[in-house]
């Protein structure tokens, strides 16, 4: 439509300063049909600097005169005066930026009064939005208000009014005149005066857009994502019955520019002007678009020219204002095919709307096809891949948000594409060049250089944590810290590293600047599993590797992976310390029934040779070898290696590790024969179990230089089933976290904690049997609720919770699930008392020190590694855990 001075009215919009979507409703108004043709200028009232920069913003954008969008921050009458009388609009609409508009309201309520002179003003009803990120395009609501037929029927006591109300010019010249010197004019007060004149303004029977309703409107239920008929009673209960009707689904869809309306195949053809085009490639591509062979499209396009960061401001302002159903970007120059359009229509039409589509296209300079690569989700999270001259269902981009504005637009690019993929958003390929483009630095992923290149990956890596491998999530970490870990220059460009070429370059790294460093070799059960025997060496390497050590790790994994044969070995790092693991083993954990298997197994031990003669360690510290071989540390002494070995379980004696049978009898003495319940339920293997306790005590008689136990009592078993004193010496365990806690200046208030009331019992640690967790529990039931408090935290199985559950008849345990160590300052402050009730020779359970440094005083059972920090009567006291009494 052209412009027409006949054909012209103002928009008066009063923007809303508690409302949060005011951007969105901006938004519609610049597409109403009547302004993007150029027969309606906008006038907004607003005070708020955000969004005064905000519409400026949006004003350089926009391809029509800025005369028709104005921003004001001042509505007094004197200013609606001064607009009135220097335009010559013959009607004024009035607007709250509380609603979503179709596109044509304007024009559908302008058209009315046009020709129904008898009619000073009309509006009409709105849909209810169910929430507040609804659009009128894509909503499912079928609750509509029920407004009075005439203005003047609304009285005060009605609490929601039309978002729209379009007059005569005379019309508003009466409310100045009546208001002027008095005022403020805005939407309320204005919309009082209509209702208490004589003015004829009346109601359209149609839909005019979408009306957010404000929380404070609904009743606390209605907050949930409810039902529609759940939605109409919360509204009949705010407004009353005779307020409310319901559309059906047939009149909703048959609404223009609903995304689901059949009839809307428009597309919208956004394009760019790119920093280096002319007008002349401007020209060149609107004269391709005049040969389509589909004729429902719009063009949008940017004034002056953009860089690539503007660039993504402006894809996000385009697909926001567009009408269309489908939406389609191209740059300055580019020559689209006559029939680009309709395959792009047919595609859609045929398959499902969650995809969009993305073709090859005809490099002009060069004569040549340039072929896009199939998609695939996979090599997005590898590299660059940008699908060129993509059409979506604009749906898409409305619902999964803007493109990033903090990125370029290639990367930009690259991280929206890899969000529409977590969602189940993929591209099709199209082979068929829909586009001739004059040159291909458009889609290249480019930045001002390469240490820049890294930090954007590093950004969308952080972006997206699910889709990447905590090593390369530490390489992101290390690239926006500017830590310089992973030597950025050997990361190339476009290129986000796989955990092997990340450690390709650890390892060259430490070999160039760690040659004189002393190095020592870990040998452990798993690497990120729980349990004291895993964290703590692993803090440890981590620790030393921190100090200047060259820590490699070789561990058996509990992790299976079918894609990989058995035995298979993975390199990979971890802030610089080398890991080897071990997968696909035949036993993940133990492996009791096979003691030939555990004493040695030679596919272990062949991965055990491997990794010596790679690291080439100074000296081998193992942790555990349940889960390889007892026969490593004789590996290690065949390449004259010192060896030395912590104990953290009792796996040398008692293939279950805990010296507890499964009925919970706790071994007397050291006897495996006398004590364990495999050899009285395999008689057969006695042989074999016997050889393999031979094997165990020359371990630690000829291959291990020093045996480090991690309490007295330990060191007392060891040495009764060894009968070598001399190589053993006792080290306990205390991890960095306890030096964290320790340091904690809240918590050393805690140290003069004074008890008022009911003292508060806490158990911290894993909720297995045989750490007496049912004593505890147990022993609750001794209490009135007013007496005690009992209070458990910390990881459980299933079927033991629900014994432990079973066992709390008087409900007086409180249970809190799994912890994390960041959380015992917390815990601290919750309890007056840590408990630690084992009922097997526990070595030294690590939440002994952690409750110490918590400040709790500590009541343990006299067994294992407990008495080594409880002194019975100082900071604790000691119970017998064969007597629940005590």
């Amino acid at each position: 439509m052209e412009s027409d001075n006949n054909l012209h009215l103002n928009v008066l919009l009063f923007s809303k300063q508690d409302f949060g979507r005011k951007e969105e409703s901006i938004f519609f108004l610049l597409k109403q049909t009547a302004f993007k043709d150029g027969w309606c200028s906008i006038s907004i009232f607003t005070q708020d600097e955000n969004e005064i920069l905000f519409l400026q913003k949006i004003n350089d954008y926009l391809t029509e005169s800025k005369n028709s969008l104005r921003i004001f921050d001042s509505c007094d009458t004197n200013t609606i005066l001064s607009i009135v009388e220097s335009s010559n609009s013959e009607f004024f609409a009035v607007c709250n930026t509380d609603c979503s508009l179709r596109p044509d309201a304007l024009a559908m309520l302008y058209y009315f009064l046009l020709n129904n002179s008898n009619f000073d003003g009309a509006y009409s009803d709105f849909l209810f939005a169910r929430n507040v990120a609804e659009v009128f395009e894509s909503t499912e609501s079928l609750v509509a208000t029920n407004f009075p037929q005439y203005i003047q029927n609304f009285s005060h006591s009605f609490e929601l009014f039309p978002s729209l109300v379009l007059v005569k010019r005379d019309v508003v010249l009466a409310y100045i005149s009546k208001s002027i010197g008095q005022e403020e004019f805005n939407f309320l007060n204005f919309f009082d005066f209509l209702s208490s004149s004589h003015f004829n303004v009346v109601k359209l029977n149609s839909i005019l857009g979408l009306k957010y309703i404000p929380e404070l409107y609904l009743s606390r239920e209605s907050k949930e994502n409810l039902s529609d008929s759940f939605f109409k009673n919360a509204i009949e209960k705010r407004f009353g019955k005779e307020k409310i009707s319901l559309i059906t689904k047939n009149a909703l869809y048959n609404l223009p520019y609903h995304f689901e309306n059949p009839n809307n195949d428009i597309f919208s053809l956004v394009v760019i002007r790119r920093k280096g085009a002319s007008d002349e490639d401007y020209e060149r591509t609107l004269y391709s678009i005049s040969f389509q062979d589909l004729f429902d499209f719009e063009i949008i396009s940017n004034k002056g020219f953009l860089d690539e960061f503007e660039e993504v401001v402006f894809r996000n302002f385009a697909f926001k204002i567009a009408l269309g159903k489908y939406i389609c970007f191209i740059y300055a120059g580019d020559e689209i095919s006559p029939d680009c359009f309709r395959s792009g229509l047919s595609f859609f039409k045929e398959r499902e709307q969650d995809k969009f589509l993305y073709s090859d296209y005809i490099l002009k300079n060069e004569q040549r096809v340039v072929t896009s690569l199939d998609f695939s989700f996979d090599k997005l999270k590898k590299f660059g891949f940008i699908p060129c001259y993509c059409f979506f269902p604009r749906r898409i981009l409305i619902e999964n948000g803007d493109f990033d504005e903090s990125f370029p637009v290639g990367y930009s690019l690259w991280e929206y594409f890899l969000r529409l993929g977590k969602n189940g958003i993929f591209g099709v390929h199209n082979s068929e060049p829909c586009v001739i483009s004059k040159t291909n630095d458009y889609w290249k992923i480019e930045t001002q250089n390469i240490r820049m290149d890294s930090f954007y990956k590093a950004k969308i890596v952080e972006k997206h944590k699910d889709l990447f491998t905590d090593m390369q999530l530490q390489w992101a970490n290390s690239v926006i810290l500017n830590q310089n870990l992973f030597e950025d220059s050997k990361v190339p460009f476009g290129i986000i590293p796989n955990n092997r070429l990340l450690t390709k370059i650890l390892i060259n790294k430490q070999e160039e600047v760690g040659k004189d460093m002393k190095k020592v070799l870990f040998v452990m059960y798993g690497w990120k599993e729980t349990g004291g025997g895993t964290t703590f060496p692993r803090t440890l390497a981590l620790e030393l590797a921190k100090r200047g050590w060259d820590v490699s790790v070789f561990f058996a994994s509990l992790r299976y992976d079918s894609s990989m044969p058995p035995y298979s070995m993975e390199e990979f790092v971890e802030d610089g310390v080398k890991l080897f693991g071990l997968y696909n083993r035949p036993a993940a954990f133990k492996d009791p029934l096979n003691p030939e298997r555990e004493i040695s197994d030679k596919m272990v031990e062949n991965a055990f040779r491997k990794v010596l003669e790679k690291v080439e360690p100074d000296v081998v510290y193992f942790h555990n070898l349940h889960g390889l071989t007892l026969s490593l540390p004789e590996v290690a002494k065949s390449y004259n290696l010192p060896t030395m070995f912590t104990l953290h379980n009792y796996y040398l004696l008692d293939p279950d590790l805990y010296m507890i049978n499964s009925d919970l009898q706790r071994w007397r003495t050291v006897d495996f024969f006398e004590n364990s319940e495999l050899a009285r339920k395999f008689p057969e293997k006695k042989e074999l179990f016997n050889k393999r306790l031979q094997y165990s005590k020359k371990l630690i008689n000829e291959y291990i230089d020093l045996v480090l136990a991690v309490s007295r009592r330990q060191k007392q078993i060891v040495k009764e089933f060894s009968g070598n004193k001399d190589k053993i010496i006792v080290v306990h365990q205390i991890t960095p976290t306890v030096d964290k806690i320790w340091s904690n200046p809240e918590l050393q208030k805690e140290a003069q904690r004074k008890i008022s009331g009911r003292i508060r019992f806490g158990y911290l640690g894993g909720l297995y049997p045989t750490k007496g967790v049912h004593n505890f529990v147990l022993a609750a039931q001794y209490f009135l609720p007013s007496d005690a408090e009992f209070h458990v935290y910390g990881f459980s199985g299933t079927t033991y919770f629900q014994q432990l559950q079973a066992l709390d008849k008087k409900k007086n345990v409180r249970f809190y699930g799994e912890y994390s160590l960041d959380e015992l300052p917390r815990i601290a402050k919750e309890i007056d008392c840590a408990v630690i009730p084992p009922i097997y020779e526990d070595p030294a359970p690590l939440v002994l020190a952690e409750a110490s440094a918590m400040r709790l005083p500590i009541i343990g059972s006299e067994i294992g590694g407990v008495p080594d920090f409880v002194v019975d009567g100082v900071n604790g006291f000691l119970f017998d855990p064969d007597d629940i009494d005590s």
